[in-house]
């Protein structure tokens, strides 16, 4: 289901976990000009150095510039600690579609009401009772008032969510 996505995409692409048989697939799309990868794996031979390159995620703000990736495709679990941010930072960088696969039910629910704060579309796909989002960022706006605003409901919601849990044990 996710390769069909990766036949079809055209421009600049970011990769989070993604996995060999994906990146054969990217590989064999002449339509992608340029491929990032961060948490990926990675074969090392010399003719993949030339289109792909591999940093930390901390540093895609540093690296790319606002608007200007065109597709980003992630693994679910590889983002999974970095994920307030990761959804910003998506927003900010992106200027197509954001591709996030290897979803469950509770996962897919959160990920919809982040991403929908920002007025983005979003088109969801089950397969095997995995799903696969694609948000497409083309029209989403976002500021730095806007994402301090989620950061500190979102924080607030964690430290909740950690007294509760707390007081119900």
């Amino acid at each position: 289901m996710i390769t069909e996505k990766i036949k079809k995409l055209k421009g600049s692409v970011l990769g989070f976990g993604l996995s060999k048989n994906l990146m054969k697939e990217i590989k064999k799309n002449k339509n992608i000009i340029k491929c990032d990868l961060i948490d990926s794996d990675v074969l090392g031979d010399a003719e993949e150095t030339k289109r792909i390159k591999k940093f930390h995620i901390k540093n895609l703000r540093n690296k790319f510039k606002k608007k200007r990736i065109n597709y980003i495709i992630c693994n679910y679990e590889s983002i999974l600690k970095y994920q307030d941010k990761f959804i910003k930072d998506s927003i900010y960088l992106t200027n197509d579609t954001v591709i996030i696969y290897n979803l469950n039910k509770e996962q897919k629910a959160l990920l919809n009401k982040k991403y929908n704060r920002y007025k983005t579309n979003i088109n969801i796909i089950e397969n095997k009772n995995k799903y696969i989002m694609e948000i497409d960022t083309s029209k989403a706006k976002n500021n730095k008032v806007k994402e301090l605003y989620y950061f500190i409901i979102d924080f607030i919601v964690k430290i909740d969510n950690i007294i509760t849990e707390l007081l119900v044990n």
